[in-house]
């Protein structure tokens, strides 16, 4: 039998597609790392309210 090789037009397709799969996974990647930055920032945001009503008591006790 006689092995068929690929023509110039499916290599090109092929790496294309390479190519696509490649940067779909990057993106999810992104995705990933955004959503694990966005949960560090919630996170430091509720230690800073935190602190806050700390330091808004101890300023309430201070005018009392």
């Amino acid at each position: 039998m006689e092995e068929t090789k690929p023509t110039n037009e499916q290599i090109i397709i092929n790496d294309l597609v390479q190519q696509l799969q490649e940067k779909e996974t990057a993106i999810i990647g992104y995705r990933v790392t955004i959503t694990q930055l966005k949960a560090q920032i919630a996170a430091l945001q509720e230690k800073d309210k935190a602190v806050e009503t700390v330091e808004d008591k101890k300023k309430e006790e201070t005018k009392d």
